[in-house]
């Protein structure tokens, strides 16, 4: 996952992050949003959180990775619409992966690919 890189200050440390695109729905609208993803494994998406906070927002569909065709969308003081024909690439698992590897990159940890691609070169030896 790439995005914009952000940061927050915590005691005077800075902690880095990435921004990420998402929708959240509210009733039958949906709301263009940065997810906001730090190093230390907080997660902002218009309140703050952690992984399982994302998990359960992902579970009961207010952050959206499905969207409804006619359904009302707005980015918030600059546009809004309706969706017509809708197509998505991202499923609530896929997506926490993605957070969980940005994590990980963030920590200069390796991320899933790369532990997957370790994993195959040691098999292939």
């Amino acid at each position: 996952m790439t995005g914009n890189r952000t940061y927050r200050i915590v005691d005077e440390e800075r902690i880095d992050g990435i921004l990420r695109p998402i929708f959240i729905r509210n009733g039958g609208d949906f709301y263009l949003t940065d997810l906001k993803i730090f190093a230390d494994g907080a997660i902002h998406y218009r309140e703050w959180g952690d992984l399982d906070g994302l998990r359960s927002k992902l579970a009961a569909g207010w952050v959206a990775t499905t969207l409804d065709e006619g359904a009302r969308a707005s980015a918030h003081d600059l546009a809004s619409w309706r969706f017509g024909k809708v197509v998505t690439w991202i499923t609530a698992e896929e997506l926490l992966g993605e957070v969980v590897d940005a994590i990980d990159r963030l920590n200069g940890r390796p991320d899933s690919t790369d532990r997957c691609i370790t994993q195959a070169l040691r098999y292939v030896d």
